[in-house]
């Protein structure tokens, strides 16, 4: 099985989803803004892994009624 089909399984892409979810949450948390860290790299950080939650659990929640 390549990377491919095992990466495009519904299971997987919830998967990803879920942990850069958490990951994103965690972020907000957890960074701190300082001389080194910016706001507005926390911010943009944050916002790539909402996002890649958000498509990683759409395609996965798509492809699971796709195979269905």
């Amino acid at each position: 099985m390549s990377f491919r089909d095992w990466f495009c399984q519904p299971r997987v892409l919830t998967q990803v989803g879920l942990m850069a979810l958490v990951v994103a949450n965690l972020s907000m948390r957890f960074l701190h803004v300082g001389p080194h860290f910016p706001d507005d790299a926390k911010d943009g950080l944050t916002g790539f892994f909402y996002g890649v939650a958000i498509a990683a659990l759409l395609m996965g929640i798509a492809r699971k009624n796709r195979r269905a």
